[in-house]
Order: C-alpha cells, then sequence, then structure tokens
C-alpha cells in the first residue's frame, strides 16, 4: 500500500481536530469522546488526553462496538478479541463526540447512532472522523475531519496510530479487498469461523472467551428499554426439538427474537417423523424452505454432528443424547465467572449426580477443564465410573469430601429417560445418600454456590430450601441461558454468511 500522511501529518490532523472541537465547546461545556471500536478507540483516546490538557479537566473517555446494530452481518469475521462497549459515565444531557479512523460509506456510523442512544439520550451527537474518503452511500458528514483523502471505491485507506504520537503513525491507501481471516494490513486475525456448534470439546479457550465476551455485552441490552437488535433481522431460525424441553426451547426462542430474527419451533409430535420421515429429509426441507439456521434436540448422540456435514446452513446443538449440550456448558461456566471470577483456574467445581447418563455433565467438564478449573465428580459408582478418570477429573464416591472446599456444586438429576436398568435401590436410598440438604451444605466452604441446569426435582437431589436460597444460582442460570445463545446464533449466523460470501470454508 503507498505511503500517504507520515506520522508529523497524522499528529497535525489530529492537534487540529482538538483545536476545534476545544473552540466550539470552550471550558465550562458538557461533553464527552467515545472511540467507535476498533479503529477509533486509539484515536479517541489521544484527543480525550489533548482536550484535557487543553481544558484543565479531565474529559470523559468511553468505547463503543456497534457490531450489533450493523446492517451486513457477514460482511467480515467475528475477532476473537473482541472489544465490548465500555461507557462508564452518563450520557445523558451531554454532547457526544463519536470518533472514528475512516468514514466511508457511514454503515458504522449509523449503527454507531443507534447503539448510542441504546445509552441515553445526549444532547447532541457530533461525529470526529481522522479520514474522510467521501464515497458516501448514506447522508452523513463528519463535524470534525483530520484530513480528506483521495481513495476509490475498491481502495482501502489504513490508518496506523497508537495511543500516543510515535514515527509508526501513518495512513495508506491502496487497492483490493483484505482476505477475510487478515486486517487491512495482511496479518491474520483469529476469529470465529464456526457456522456450527456441536460440542465444546472442539472449542478453543479463546472461542470460549469470544461467546463470554458476546454474552456480557448481549446481557447488558436486557436492562434497556429496548431489548431487541437488529443483529439478524430477516433470518428465519428453527428450534427443531425432538425431545421435551422448556428452558432450553424457550431460551433458544427468547435469543433468537432478541436478535429480530423470525422463529418457528418444530417438536417431535408435529412434525412428519411420526410418519416415518428421516432427520435428514426432514432437516434438508427445512433448509429448502429458505430457513437460515437449525437449532437441534434430539435423543441420538452425534444426531448434531451428523446434520452439520450436510447442511449448508448453520446447525446448534441444543443436546444431542448423553453426548453434549453445548450451550448450557457455555452458560454454566459464563454464570461461574460472574460469581467467582473471570479467572477459574485452580477453583475446585463438583458435579453431584447422574454423570453416566448427562449430556451436561460431559459438556460441562469439557468447558471447564479449559478454562482451568479443576473438576470433580460425585455420586453412586454406578452413575460415576472411575473411567470419567480419563477426562482428567477428580471421581470421589465420599459426599462430605467431595463437597469440601469446592466453589461451587453443579447438581444433576436422575436421567430415567436414559437409563436401561436400575442403578440404585430406589430414589429415596439415593437422596438419603447424595441429596444436598441444609446438613450437607454446611460441608461447603462459605461462599460456594449451587447449580442445576433443570428440571429440579425437589426432595430428591435437591431440597427446596437450598433450592430457593441465597447460594442458589439456579435462576440466573436460566437468564444467562438467553444471552449465551444469543451469542452462539450470532457467531454461528456470522461465519456461515461470511462462508458464504467468500464461496469457501476456512473454519
Amino acid at each position: 500500500m503507498a505511503r500517504l500522511y507520515d506520522s508529523e501529518e497524522v499528529s497535525q490532523a489530529i492537534e487540529g481536530m482538538a483545536c476545534r472541537i476545544a473552540e466550539r465547546h470552550g471550558r465550562g461545556a458538557s461533553f464527552a469522546i467515545v472511540g467507535i471500536a476498533n479503529g477509533g478507540i486509539r484515536l479517541g483516546r489521544r484527543l480525550a488526553t489533548i482536550l484535557s490538557e487543553k481544558l484543565g479537566r479531565d474529559i470523559p473517555f468511553g468505547v463503543l462496538n456497534a457490531q450489533f446494530h450493523r446492517d451486513d452481518i457477514g460482511s467480515r469475521p467475528i475477532p476473537k478479541a473482541f472489544m465490548r462497549t465500555d461507557i462508564p459515565f452518563d450520557i445523558s444531557d451531554s454532547t457526544v463526540i463519536l470518533v472514528d479512523d475512516v468514514i466511508g460509506s457511514g454503515r458504522t456510523v449509523r449503527a454507531s447512532m443507534n447503539e448510542i442512544f441504546d445509552h441515553g439520550r445526549p444532547a447532541k451527537v457530533e461525529l470526529a472522523m481522522l479520514c474522510d474518503r467521501g464515497d458516501r452511500g448514506l447522508p452523513v458528514a463528519p463535524d470534525y475531519v483530520g484530513m480528506h483523502v483521495e481513495a476509490a471505491h475498491d481502495e482501502l485507506v489504513l490508518v496506523s496510530i497508537g495511543d500516543t504520537a510515535s514515527a509508526k503513525d501513518c495512513v495508506k491507501v491502496g487497492p483490493g479487498v483484505p482476505n477475510p481471516l487478515q486486517d487491512l494490513s495482511g496479518s491474520e486475525v483469529e476469529c470465529w469461523t464456526r457456522k456450527d456448534l456441536v460440542g465444546i470439546e472442539e472449542l478453543s479457550r479463546e472461542e470460549i472467551d469470544l461467546v463470554h465476551s458476546l454474552a456480557a455485552s448481549f446481557k447488558e441490552t436486557l436492562e434497556r428499554r429496548q431489548k431487541k437488535l437488529p443483529s439478524l433481522r430477516g433470518k428465519t431460525v428453527v428450534n427443531l426439538f425432538m425431545e421435551p424441553s422448556t428452558r432450553t426451547r424457550v431460551a433458544f426462542e427468547i435469543a433468537a427474537k432478541r436478535l429480530s430474527a423470525d422463529v418457528i419451533t418444530i417438536t417431535e409430535g408435529a412434525s412428519s417423523i411420526v410418519k416415518g420421515e428421516t432427520l435428514k429429509d426432514t432437516a434438508m426441507n427445512i433448509q429448502a424452505l429458505n430457513a437460515d439456521m437449525i437449532v437441534l434436540r434430539h435423543k441420538s448422540s452425534g444426531a448434531a454432528q451428523y446434520l452439520s456435514k450436510l447442511m449448508r446452513v448453520p446447525v446448534v446443538n441444543a443436546g444431542d443424547g448423553a453426548h453434549g449440550h453445548p450451550t448450557q456448558a457455555l452458560l454454566d461456566t459464563f454464570t461461574l465467572r460472574e460469581k467467582l471470577g473471570q479467572d477459574l483456574t485452580g477453583r475446585k467445581i463438583t458435579i453431584l449426580g447422574d454423570v453416566l447418563f448427562s449430556r451436561v455433565a460431559r459438556s460441562n467438564i469439557w468447558a471447564l477443564r479449559k478454562l482451568g478449573a479443576k473438576v470433580t465428580l460425585a455420586g453412586p459408582n454406578t452413575l460415576v465410573p472411575r473411567q470419567f478418570e480419563q477426562m482428567g477429573v477428580e471421581v470421589v464416591h465420599d459426599l462430605r469430601r467431595a463437597l469440601a472446599d469446592a466453589d461451587a456444586v453443579m447438581l444433576l438429576r436422575i436421567q430415567h429417560e436414559r437409563q436401561t436398568s436400575t442403578l440404585f435401590p430406589s430414589l429415596k436410598e439415593y437422596t438419603a445418600s447424595f441429596g444436598l440438604n441444609k446438613l450437607r451444605s454446611t460441608w461447603l466452604k462459605p461462599g460456594a454456590i449451587i447449580m442445576h441446569p433443570g428440571p429440579i426435582n425437589r426432595g430428591v437431589e435437591i431440597d427446596s430450601d437450598l433450592a430457593d436460597s441465597s447460594q442458589s444460582v439456579i435462576l440466573e442460570q436460566v437468564t444467562n441461558g438467553i444471552v449465551n445463545r444469543m451469542a452462539v446464533l450470532y457467531l454461528c449466523a456470522n461465519a456461515a454468511a461470511v462462508m458464504q460470501a467468500n464461496e469457501r470454508k476456512f473454519y
């Protein structure tokens, strides 16, 4: 790429922008700088620093990511290092100056305007752009411009600046469209590139972190007056649930609708499967009906993996037999990080109950170990056999030892529907030996939390008083199920759109 402006010219342009902002707002005006991720963050921080020195007071600075308000999903992969919106001050009744490095079509500005108004009602919004390349498709224009850059429609404008002025600062212009797995400078960018989510075991630690980062951003929207985002507007999500479900099915429905997708739910009794149609034919017909995504729950292990290899549209596993339940593990570990801190390294998490037939347990073991937690499995030896130790966990049949020093205990119900023989004398005896009651809860250390994926069998694996106690985060898990599934739907839909746009698979 041709070097267009050097570090001295870039510094002069930024200084000129700061002077014009200071002249317009004076010393007494209330205003804040908000950098648009990712290009506007360093520029915004530099402007805020210069203005603070000029005006003799601290100028508030925040970061805004308008990704979820964009109308061009699939235009680029989602980086694993996702920058979340962070505006740590009240924007009401003040002037907000949105800052970005380059303004082109105006899509980013429009999305940013929508995002900023989700956070409050500023008195005025102004735009500050280091490079104005013209060629706009929307009727927006910046209030402050550092430099006007002549660039053709198919040329790129690359801004490289640091938090402080340096000899490396520059603006370059060059032809071509970057590879979707590269940034504008040609460097590889680690991104989410999976159109499907069928299990936890194939996810990296960074991918789990990305889901949780997006989920945290989505959770902030639950407190807003306007809870819907336009991210999946025009998309159709089909929930294909071949097993009974309440929490997972409703959470996926709400998650898709919060992203503005149209949602259709099909249960086994309402599908042609009862007439003898195969799962493959059912799914292929759903795809032929122009659905954009399938969320599948099925009694057979591997069903989601099987469909994902056949379908062009994303497939998300909502539970397959005793194999896995990836979104449950994602919401569980998200809840643990909320309660225990982002770093789960060395934290003891005890999973208690029917581990042998539990897809939740298997997915959580994978997720927790990737996040550095120590996992202890507890329950009758018929339901918690020693072979689970091959997954790098501790198997304990002494309940007191299993609960001692645990930071969290995750209870599991007895999976009667998957058991082909009686593996313990009776529910009464199971409760007597392994049910969590008030006495046994005292074996937990102070501050330990109680979890359960549901449905709860009160009086069997847990007493009602404990299920409703302050230690319980069961209902918080349910709420977190919405935002983690929003994150998964968004990531998979975006990856599929990128793949389609580039007509190749790169995952």
